[in-house]
């Protein structure tokens, strides 16, 4: 006794050509309704990604203008500092002063320490972990 087997796969938004000629034997017209159907989903996708895109280049200018706002208050704080200590070098407090020059650093740090911080932390959270029981674990499914 033999078995033959067939199998086809397809995938697509269209159906195969004789599939598609199948369904217009049964319904005229239905060949052409199926096309206008995958045309509109097609320009569905389009405008969808198109208003992603814009969503995506608002948030980079977003990202953008924010890092130009940190390092302009950086470069004021650090001023402010520079101002204190000269200052207080020419009013004869020199404490004062070494202070203030400690903090200008510590502020110069925590801005450049910081900015490597939050650009480490956004590349962890575009990476999503495998599930449990998956071939990212180490672990070998069930047959």
């Amino acid at each position: 006794m033999q078995h033959l087997v067939a199998w086809e796969a397809h995938a697509g938004p269209l159906p195969p050509a004789h599939e598609l000629a199948g369904y217009e034997k049964v319904l005229s017209g239905a060949a052409e309704r199926i096309m206008k159907m995958a045309e509109s989903q097609l320009e569905h996708q389009i405008e969808a990604d198109k208003a992603a895109d814009k969503r995506d280049n608002a948030i980079v200018k977003t990202e953008i203008r924010l890092a130009y706002l940190g390092l302009l208050t950086t470069f004021v704080i650090v001023l402010t500092f520079i101002g204190l200590v000269a200052f207080a070098i020419w009013q004869g407090r020199q404490l004062l002063g070494i202070g203030a020059a400690i903090a200008a650093v510590a502020t110069i740090i925590a801005a450049l320490n910081g900015g490597q911080f939050r650009s480490n932390r956004s590349n962890e959270s575009d990476t999503v972990p495998a599930p449990p029981n998956s071939a990212g674990d180490g672990k070998k499914l069930p047959a």
